[in-house]
């Protein structure tokens, strides 16, 4: 019987929903979501699976179905942990029939969080949530680890992080990738995960819904691809090497790639116009035309050109009030109220000036 190619899945970047994985790869940020992973391993259809992992987790949600999938795949499983198998990641890294980290490599675990608003009903109810996640949660860990509940709660409470060495003593992992000598993982390296903000998510998915451009992503691939074969005649000797070969050998099909690409050109360059009113955006898009770079890949320059424009135009505005010396000049002193007196004494000199002047003009 012919021994089983081993089929290999990467789980790269934030894990987050089948919705918006497509968002954050128009942002060009790598991701990953339960569909691709679930398409990767109907491809595999039962071979082994490696699934290697460096994400710094996401959605809760989505790594718990990532973990399902894992679990059910019908085939062997051995999960990799490259790099980060951080939060929600630690679910997917868990799944597998073996759990390998590399030496460098981190695992960590916390308790579930969301941003809540609402009266105290609602955090009430919103901190019920959460702890049921968390025992889920838990429950999960403790399957891996053969660790209690109480145990893996009180780790995920103080956020535990583990280097290589680590995971495997407290039985989150098997063994350490390439393990000759111990190795202890840079524990000072790691930073707070943040998502993308589902409000910054939606605007985004609205506009390219406008615009036509949108499209679903596909992170997860299965390395071992099949390599595709360049097209034949039918004797061999028809293969099309240059634009001038194809336009004279098949001129129908030069046309159309022609028309295909004077549109996508067009399209390229309305969709950056599109956005060279806001602010800052002028000169990046000026850019990117000339340079081919399409509307996605400039909108994170735009931003960051924006962010640089208003925190120049600060620095500047304050380094012009300070060199006028207007912060110098002392405030003036506001004027003294009048006092009742002084006002009655006005109003009557007024008065009998005006009675002096009357009887000058009778005489």
């Amino acid at each position: 019987m012919a021994r089983k190619k081993t089929k290999k899945i990467k789980i790269n970047g934030t894990i987050t929903s089948d919705s918006n994985a497509a968002i954050y790869r128009w942002f060009g940020i790598s991701a990953a979501s339960p569909q691709m992973l679930s398409d990767a391993l109907e491809e595999a259809a039962g071979d082994p699976v490696e699934i290697y992992i460096n994400s710094p987790g996401g959605a809760v949600s989505a790594g718990s179905e990532m973990y399902t999938l894992i679990k059910e795949y019908e085939g062997e499983t051995t999960a990799k942990i490259t790099g980060f198998a951080a939060s929600a990641a630690s679910l997917p890294a868990i799944a597998a029939d073996k759990t390998l980290i590399g030496p460098t490599a981190q695992l960590m675990i916390h308790n579930s969080w969301v941003y809540s608003e609402g009266d105290r009903n609602a955090h009430n109810h919103q901190a019920g949530v959460l702890l049921s996640i968390d025992k889920g949660i838990a429950a999960a860990y403790s399957a891996k680890t053969g660790k209690t509940a109480e145990e893996l709660m009180s780790l995920m409470d103080t956020e535990t992080w583990m280097d290589a060495k680590k995971a495997v003593e407290l039985g989150f992992a098997d063994e350490v990738m390439f393990e000759t000598t111990e190795a202890e993982g840079a524990r000072n390296s790691a930073e707070k995960f943040t998502e993308l903000p589902q409000a910054v998510i939606d605007k985004v998915r609205a506009e390219l819904a406008k615009s036509g451009s949108f499209a679903e992503p596909v992170n997860f691939t299965l390395v071992e691809a099949p390599t595709a074969q360049a097209p034949q005649g039918a004797q061999g000797d028809d293969q099309v090497k240059t634009l001038e070969e194809l336009k004279a050998s098949h001129p129908d099909l030069y046309a159309a790639a022609v028309k295909d690409g004077i549109a996508a050109e067009r399209a390229r360059i309305n969709d950056l116009n599109a956005l060279a009113g806001a602010p800052g955006a002028a000169d990046v898009v000026k850019a990117a035309i000339e340079d081919g770079r399409t509307a996605s890949q400039v909108a994170i320059d735009i931003v960051k050109a924006s962010a640089e424009r208003i925190t120049t135009e600060g620095q500047r505005r304050a380094a012009d009030a300070q060199a006028s010396g207007a912060h110098a000049v002392p405030p003036a002193e506001p004027p003294a109220a009048p006092s009742p007196e002084a006002a009655s004494d006005a109003e009557a000199a007024a008065i009998l000036a005006e009675m002096d002047k009357q009887k000058g003009a009778k005489r």
